[in-house]
């Protein structure tokens, strides 16, 4: 909203929370500024050139847009690929139907959110194989 060119277009964030939210989330973003730097903030000569400060410098703003955008592309791909088979009482794209998480996460680029062990969804999806296989 604050950016132009706009790196990712959200038009549905802003309906997603109710107006006096918004005014409330930007008035403390900006106020802000006078914790995290009072002599630029004593230089903004409005309450919108803080905030566009602040979303710009301070708070990596566009790192987060991307990664909503990302979310919702991958949260897209799962959608898209739904219903996983035709009966409907085997719905998991990891067990009851095997393969098609592991398409999903090559076609979305996704990758494991675990930062401790991270694993990749191949053996994932071999290990639940050898499972169903054995009776789980």
């Amino acid at each position: 909203m604050h950016e132009t060119p706009k790196i990712f277009d959200d038009f549905l964030a802003h309906r997603l929370v109710m107006e006096e939210e918004w005014a409330s989330i930007e008035y403390q973003i900006a106020e802000s500024l006078k914790l995290f730097d009072s002599a630029r903030a004593a230089s903004c000569p409005d309450r919108a050139t803080a905030l566009r400060w602040m979303m710009r410098e301070a708070l990596a703003a566009p790192s987060l847009i991307l990664a909503r955008s990302r979310y919702a592309e991958d949260s897209l791909e799962y959608h898209k690929n739904q219903p996983f088979n035709d009966n409907h009482l085997r719905p998991c794209p990891l067990l009851d139907n095997p393969g098609r998480l592991t398409a999903m996460v090559e076609a979305s680029g996704a990758t494991s959110t675990e930062f401790v062990k991270q694993e990749d969804v191949h053996s994932l999806s071999g290990k639940c194989v050898v499972r169903l296989k054995n009776g789980l």
